[in-house]
């Protein structure tokens, strides 16, 4: 189960630049055509957490794996999350990423990604996938 900590009322969670985004092809509602590229994007604390948890749900981890991966609730964790979702949807349709995260894959030792993640933690995955979506893909 997550850990709640202590957490400041201001406390957020970065996921990067609206720019950044943008180069994506993502968007949010809260950024119009007007929204500075330079702005940060933040989600408090407790959402950003929510969204992680939801996200490692969805990939079958059980409780137990995602206290493992969220490193009791660190923010670096909750950001590669929600990063490597963000990236897997800039990458590849739908109905692929689920299959992606839990296929083997040769960049992580030929282990699934799911188990890589459990075991190594998040940042070569996020490494990964940032190259191949600043690159235009595979």
């Amino acid at each position: 189960m997550n850990k709640p900590l202590k957490q400041k009322d201001d406390d957020k969670v970065m996921l990067g630049t609206v720019g950044e985004l943008r180069m994506y092809g993502l968007t949010l509602p809260s950024i119009t055509e007007n929204t500075p590229d330079e702005l940060t994007v933040a989600f408090p604390f407790q959402e950003a957490l929510n969204m992680a948890t939801s996200i490692l749900r969805y990939w079958e981890l059980t409780t137990e794996q995602q206290a493992i991966v969220l490193n009791e609730n660190d923010h670096q964790r909750i950001t590669d999350i929600l990063r490597i979702k963000m990236y897997l949807q800039v990458l590849l349709d739908k109905d692929e990423r689920l299959l992606w995260v839990q296929g083997n894959n040769k960049a992580f030792s030929d282990m699934k990604v799911t188990d890589y993640i459990i075991e190594h933690g998040t940042e070569q995955v996020v490494e990964y996938l940032a190259l191949h979506a600043d690159g235009g893909g595979w």
